[in-house]
């Protein structure tokens, strides 16, 4: 029996309406789409057409062919169009997408369009359509689930996701985190990745972060414990530097705590997000 699983989608809209008929992706385990990407896609949108091409491969048996502009079109029946350059005749829901990492999937004719109005929107695309069209998920890091389907065909092709919130994430522990964990994160549209900035978050779309746990590092004591004991808490009768806080009333501390986090932003460049 094939398995169902049933997830909740929170603080976000999703919209799926019927589309035309039923288009091929596989026949017997070979391709009949291909992927194109603009000449310069984003790293984001690369990934994406990499991220499609992997789960579709691992479905279906079928290696779809990544086509990019300028490039011979292979000709095959189905086109998939990633990213955004390429949505621009959707004019309305990139308007609709604007100001976050939401995605759309559109069709027409033979052609399928995935595409955000970021990048990221077009990674989140690929995996609304991947679990829209078959019955993929990523419950866990490093498991996969998914039916085998050497005839794979596009059913959900005009669907529409914009998350109401700005930030999602799973926290990771003090245990440490590595790059399936990300991964997991992302494929389940996340974009916030629980740790700081890392390697590939630029290909996966997730915040560029840095901090964490740095309230009172921002006013270290081997710098201020002299010229200003103030700026520390009284703790049982006696001020103290140890204590891992700060005595948030003490007049220039404000002043000081936000030149020294201005400061520790100027350090990374690219950062959007400091915690």
């Amino acid at each position: 029996m094939r398995p169902v699983f049933a997830l909740v989608a929170l603080a976000a809209t999703f919209l799926a309406t019927a589309g035309a008929a039923p288009l091929p992706i596989a026949r017997n385990g070979a391709a009949q789409a291909a992927i194109f990407l603009s000449q310069n896609p984003h790293p984001t949108e690369q990934f994406a057409a990499d991220e499609l091409q992997l789960w579709v491969q691992k479905i279906s048996g079928a290696v779809l062919p990544v086509v990019t502009a300028g490039a011979d079109d292979p000709g095959l029946p189905t086109r998939l169009i990633l990213g955004t350059a390429a949505a621009q005749d959707f004019s309305d829901d990139l308007q609709h997408l604007a100001g976050s990492d939401g995605c759309a999937v559109r069709t027409r004719g033979a052609a399928i369009h995935l595409f955000g109005a970021i990048p990221k929107g077009t990674l989140n695309a690929v995996y609304t359509f991947l679990e829209h069209n078959s019955d993929i998920i990523w419950p866990r890091a490093r498991h996969v689930v998914f039916s085998p389907n050497p005839d794979l065909s596009a059913t959900a092709t005009n669907l529409m996701d914009r998350p109401a919130s700005t930030c999602r994430g799973w926290g990771f522990t003090v245990a440490g985190v590595k790059e399936p964990d990300f991964l997991w994160q992302v494929r389940n549209r996340n974009n916030f990745g629980g740790q700081n900035r890392g390697p590939n978050h630029e290909q996966y779309g997730l915040f560029q972060e840095t901090g964490g746990h740095n309230f009172s590092k921002m006013i270290p004591a081997a710098t201020y414990w002299d010229s200003h004991p103030e700026f520390f808490p009284v703790v049982n009768g006696r001020r103290t530097a140890t204590a891992g806080c700060l005595c948030l009333s003490a007049p220039g501390l404000q002043a000081a705590f936000t030149e020294n986090v201005l400061a520790k932003i100027a350090e990374a460049p690219g950062l959007s997000r400091f915690v």
